[in-house]
Order: structure tokens, then sequence, then C-alpha cells
């Protein structure tokens, strides 16, 4: 399943997010969020994001096995990973 989403600030589109979800080989679910947000003020950037990231869901009680994500917000990178123990 592919979702699609704009993203809207003041009546005008300023990125799009985009969650894909589909199962992995042990039947687990994932879920894939792609994120980009760009907003000008005179033709300079006044916000920029870029996001990625990865979850990991157990297919039978649903709760987050592992998290992968990778942000660039105004040109400063962030990464976050996390895995059940």
């Amino acid at each position: 399943m592919r979702l699609n989403y704009d993203i809207i600030w003041e009546g005008g589109k300023i990125g799009d997010h985009v969650v894909e979800v589909s199962h992995n080989e042990d039947g687990h679910i994932v879920v894939k969020h792609k994120r980009k947000v760009e907003v000008e003020v005179l033709f300079v950037s006044a916000f920029s994001e870029t996001h990625e990231a990865t979850e990991i869901w157990d297919k039978d009680q649903h709760y987050i096995i592992q998290i992968d994500g990778h942000t660039v917000l105004n040109g400063d990178k962030h990464e976050v990973e996390g895995r059940r123990l």
C-alpha cells in the first residue's frame, strides 16, 4: 500500500510525504516514510527538510522491532536507529 500526501502551507504546496506499507520475508510489517519540504521567501530558502525512515513492526503483537531514520533539516543531518532487545 502506498499513500501520497501533499504538504500545504498558506494555501500552497511546499512538499510531499510518501508512506509505503509492506511485509518483509518474516511477515513483519514494514513502513517506509519519505518526506521533502522546501519553503522559500523571496527566492531564498527559509526552511528545508528531507526525511527517510524505515520502521519494522511485529506481525503479531504490533510493537516496533526496528527503526532507522535519516533527516536533513536546514542542512543539519540527524540520524536515529533503534532495535528491540
